[in-house]
């Protein structure tokens, strides 16, 4: 899913931030790489007085992000906290085992993350100033919507506003992620801090004209990988994984369908994150809406992708019992992450999908937190 890019600049953004958290007019400045020079406002003593350790580090920018200025303390910010495996080792050596099948979930009981661990990240995060703090059904992820101040007194890290090279508006934590020592064992990521760096799509348009490039249609995929013979895929339960509003390719596998024959069998369309990294409604991400392929109005960036999808999984298998189309609201890692959850713990209503495709890219180094990135890729792991 992801790949290495080559386009980011090992720079640290600084900001110091003067006064009282209340106090506006913030001086910006890039450091020199190396330096790690940040200065932030004052925090609230009970967080001042824990022990801390960095969990990840300050965003980096790629070539032609600017830092444009402090993000305002009372910016809404939407939070996920993603929570680390129990017995990591262990639940790698049984997946290692095929012959073993899938993990039972008492089984699964012994691995994932318990209450009472989701439960002290959540009391963290409400002492911190956070409130609509909600647990996954999973207690993978706790959700929570606090103000960009809340973030300084929880994560030790200012907020900066970045335009991006591709002509964005998004913001940045401008120094590392920090979190009480007592959580260590806890906390995988935390996740919502940058909207930089997100995924994108792949689908390109090909040049028929050059000698010797032809198109296929869906319905030959099987033929081409040798596997016509096999019986079609109609007790199988497939996701399509993606983001924006699937109204349109909802819309051509319909058509698909219709021209050949092939059935989908069962289609639904989920929604998450329905309210936006914006905020534009005052509410926080993490609703969830089942069957509107809209998604509340949401934006359409990817139906060409999620058609090629959709359409071969179907030529090629001869059709499936269902597909649903899980959206995301953007390909942020914060979106993409609660996304992948509720595919993994579908709410009641939902298939639980034995194939998920997801055909999106990004950058390596933005994700995955050994190499400086946000963790995503390590809460997508888990």
């Amino acid at each position: 899913m992801f790949k290495q890019c080559a386009q980011i600049r090992n720079r640290a953004i600084v900001l110091a931030v003067a006064g009282a958290l209340g106090v506006s007019g913030a001086a910006l400045a890039i450091a020199p790489v190396g330096t790690g020079v940040v200065r932030t406002a004052p925090v609230r003593a009970a967080a001042a007085t824990a022990q801390f350790s960095v969990l990840t580090k300050a965003t980096t920018l790629s070539r032609g992000d600017v830092v444009k200025n402090a993000v305002a303390l009372s910016k809404p910010v939407r939070v996920t906290v993603a929570l680390k495996l129990r017995d990591d080792a262990g639940m790698k050596a049984f997946l290692s085992q095929p012959s073993h099948g899938m993990m039972s979930q008492a089984q699964l009981q012994n691995h994932l993350p318990t209450q009472a661990q989701a439960q002290t990240v959540a009391n963290y995060l409400k002492g911190a100033g956070f409130s609509n703090i909600q647990v996954s059904a999973n207690r993978m992820l706790v959700h929570a919507t606090g103000t960009a101040a809340a973030v300084q007194t929880a994560f030790k890290t200012p907020l900066v506003s970045v335009h991006t090279s591709d002509g964005r508006n998004a913001f940045a934590n401008s120094a590392a992620v920090q979190i009480p020592a007592s959580l260590q064992g806890t906390v995988q990521a935390v996740l919502g801090l940058q909207t930089v760096h997100k995924a994108h799509v792949l689908a390109a348009q090909t040049d028929a004209t050059r000698v010797g490039i032809a198109g296929h249609y869906p319905q030959e995929f099987a033929d081409i990988y040798g596997s016509s013979s096999l019986p079609a895929a109609t007790d199988v339960d497939v996701g399509v994984w993606g983001w924006g509003s699937m109204e349109q390719t909802v819309t051509d596998l319909n058509d698909f369908m219709t021209s050949s024959g092939i059935s989908a069998g069962t289609v639904n369309v989920v929604c998450t994150d329905t309210n936006g990294i914006d905020f534009s409604t005052g509410e926080g991400l993490g609703g969830i809406s089942i069957g509107d392929p809209t998604c509340n109005g949401n934006f359409d960036e990817g139906s060409t992708e999620w058609d090629m999808d959709s359409q071969s999984i179907l030529g090629m298998t001869g059709g499936v019992k269902s597909m649903t189309f899980y959206a995301a609201y953007g390909a942020y890692s914060s979106t993409l992450v609660n996304s992948l959850s509720e595919i993994v713990t579908p709410t009641v209503g939902e298939s639980l999908p034995q194939v998920i495709n997801a055909s999106y890219g990004g950058c390596e180094r933005a994700a995955d937190a050994n190499q400086g990135g946000d963790g995503m890729m390590q809460a997508m792991d888990a």
